[in-house]
């Protein structure tokens, strides 16, 4: 009896930590620029925006690549959750009392743990910092072994990155697989074509990668996942067969991003093209939500609320999410 008072008490807790009104009892964030909310503000590295504008529309909490709400953030708002704090943003205490989620992601990492400015968290560490989270933090708040299990099982998984191992600028074995398979050939340099076997060498390099960092967070009883599909959603499909209780459903703009492009005003923007923030003039556009753009890499609040949205159930036919909306997935047993 006393176990099962322990379970419902626990059960009701978590409900309660969400607002009752949550699709899933956690979400976990993974990621890169576009994910971070505030994780470079404590590591040295030149990606870091620990300064105005960062966060102007969102009380000025600064170490967003935007001006507020990330795509992480909404995603957390959409489920119903609080939009998850960053990692290294909180004390041993606070970890041990954040029950609905963190957010691990890091601006300008990527995949593989030689992209990214030297300080950034790589995938690697990201989720090393989650098995931190999962076996000294979570034990502390959810006592039962039975339901810390269950609770992970039914949390969202969320890894959106990748881009980053396809520049550069910030990507070494990219600039090096060229140099290996086309000697001689000018050093890579953003804005130059890729050559086509160097694409394909690191799109697999980058899947093989990349499944078995999910098959790390698999072993740790992660069972709901929404991937970036930057490289292949059908290919990844194929390598996490083995993973047969996980379900996976996969991001990827390109569809919605052309509809918003093509018909901005039917989505309140006046500005498709120029970034709302340049960085060079130090120059803030009055009206953020009228510009798609936040700075030449990234996008803004207003964008971001609409992929965020589209991602949950399809708002604006855009299919964001695949084969399942965000919200399937929450609601998938």
């Amino acid at each position: 009896m006393e176990k099962l008072i322990t379970f419902l008490f626990l059960a009701f807790s978590f409900v309660v930590s969400s607002n009752g009104n949550s699709l899933a009892p956690a979400a976990y964030f993974f990621g890169d620029s576009g994910m971070d909310t505030g994780n470079n503000n404590y590591v040295k590295t030149i990606a870091n925006v620990s300064r105005w504008p960062s966060g102007v529309d969102l009380n000025n909490q600064t170490g967003r690549f935007c001006n507020g709400k990330t795509i992480a953030d909404f995603i957390a708002i959409n489920l119903g959750l609080p939009m998850a704090p960053a990692y290294l943003s909180l004390n041993e205490l606070a970890r041990s009392k954040t029950t609905t989620g963190i957010n691990y992601a890091s601006g300008s990492c990527g995949i593989l743990s030689t992209t990214g400015e030297t300080g950034c968290l790589t995938l690697q560490k990201q989720i090393e910092y989650f098995t931190s989270t999962l076996k000294q933090d979570l034990p502390k708040a959810i006592k039962c072994e039975e339901e810390l299990r269950r609770y992970v099982s039914k949390s969202i998984f969320v890894l959106i990155i990748g881009a980053n191992d396809m520049n550069p600028m910030v990507s070494r074995t990219l600039v090096e697989l060229n140099e290996k398979l086309n000697p001689g050939s000018p050093k890579l340099k953003l804005g130059m074509p890729i050559p086509l076997i160097v694409v394909e060498k690191m799109g697999v390099l980058l899947l093989e990668q990349l499944t078995q960092h999910i098959k790390t967070l698999y072993e740790l009883g992660a069972r709901k996942f929404l991937v970036s599909d930057y490289y292949g959603g059908v290919a990844l499909q194929e390598r996490v067969k083995p993973f047969s209780d996980a379900k996976f459903t996969y991001f990827e703009t390109n569809a919605l991003t052309k509809e918003v492009t093509e018909h901005p005003a039917k989505y309140g923007f006046k500005n498709i093209k120029d970034p709302c923030y340049n960085e060079t003039q130090h120059l803030l556009c009055p009206n953020r939500k009228e510009y798609m753009k936040w700075d030449m890499a990234h996008t803004t609040e207003a964008a971001n609320e609409i992929a965020g949205k589209d991602c949950f159930n399809d708002a604006y036919g855009g299919h964001a999410c695949k084969p399942l909306t965000l919200e399937e997935l929450a609601k998938a047993p």
